[in-house]
């Protein structure tokens, strides 16, 4: 294959780190988030955090919500959107809100 014909195969999918409850810390309100929003920072590899974000509203609709859960639904969203939607939603300016459906 010439070196300009890279096959879709030879190209690494980027993994999404996991995501557990001991590896998200919850942060304190503020920081240009809506009034009483639920913060958390995610690790995005290489020492990075991202930011995701829960509106108050719907952390209330949820049994078990917590560091755990966003983990989960971090999870969800990866296998669902791919890694790097993600984790590019996470690092960007404003973070990734976690919304419940």
């Amino acid at each position: 294959m010439p070196a300009s014909m890279v096959a879709v195969a030879d190209i690494p999918a980027v993994a999404a780190p996991s995501w557990s409850a001991l590896t998200i810390e919850r942060l304190p309100p503020g920081d240009g988030l809506p009034a009483l929003a639920q913060a958390f920072a995610v690790p995005l590899g290489d020492g990075a955090t991202g930011l995701a974000w829960v509106g108050f509203g719907d952390a209330m609709s949820v049994g078990g919500f917590g560091r755990a859960w966003v983990g989960a639904a971090l999870g969800d969203l990866a296998a669902m959107r791919g890694a790097e939607p993600v984790l590019s939603a996470l690092a960007a300016p404003g973070g990734l809100r976690i919304e419940v459906s």
